[in-house]
């Protein structure tokens, strides 16, 4: 299995609980199709550089994972169709 790395940012007006469940589904996501969740790191409350959906904060998220592409398109799936999350990213690490 490769290792990957996905940061995503998540609305500024949500609650703790929501965060958190955000959190879990992803987790869960990655553990169900078979991945192992590696490290992960809350970046806490953070200014946009630019404005995103009409939001100039987000709560940025890391984790650090491994997995096979069943895992990446779990997590594709789900940050296109959730509407909490404003922008994330996968990457490959080396």
């Amino acid at each position: 299995m490769r290792k990957y790395e996905t940061v995503f940012l998540k609305r500024p007006a949500l609650d703790s609980e929501k965060r958190e469940s955000i959190i879990e589904k992803i987790k869960d996501i990655i553990t169900e199709n078979g991945g192992e969740i590696l490290e992960t790191d809350d970046w806490g409350k953070k200014t946009l550089a630019y404005e995103i959906e009409n939001e100039t904060e987000a709560y940025y998220y890391l984790i650090e994972f491994s997995g096979d592409n069943k895992v990446l398109k779990g997590l594709r799936q789900y940050y296109n169709i959730s509407v909490d999350i404003i922008r994330n990213m996968i990457v490959k690490k080396g």
